[in-house]
C-alpha cells in the first residue's frame, strides 16, 4: 500500500510541474502579446498625430476640400 500511495503521489507532484511550466509558458507568451500590442498602439497613435500634423500644415485651400463638401476642387464650373 505505501507502494501505490508513493506512485500516486510522485504522478501528482510531476504533473503539478507539468502544469506550472504551461503556465509560465503562457505567462510568458501574454507578456509578449501585451508587449507587442503596445508597440502597435503606440505606432498607430504617432502617425495619426503624424497625418493630423501635415494636414494643419496644408494650404488653406487644399483644407477646405476635405470637409466633403465637394468630393475635389472644381473650378471654372457653374454651381446651381
Amino acid at each position: 500500500m505505501p507502494d501505490t500511495l508513493f506512485a500516486r503521489a510522485t504522478r501528482a507532484i510531476e504533473e503539478s510541474r507539468a502544469l506550472r511550466e504551461q503556465h509560465r509558458k503562457a505567462a510568458g507568451h501574454y507578456g509578449e502579446t501585451v508587449n507587442d500590442l503596445r508597440l502597435a498602439m503606440m505606432d498607430s497613435a504617432m502617425l495619426r498625430s503624424e497625418i493630423k500634423a501635415r494636414r494643419d500644415n496644408e494650404e488653406p485651400e487644399v483644407r477646405s476640400f476635405r470637409g466633403n463638401k465637394q468630393p475635389f476642387p472644381l473650378r471654372n464650373v457653374e454651381r446651381r
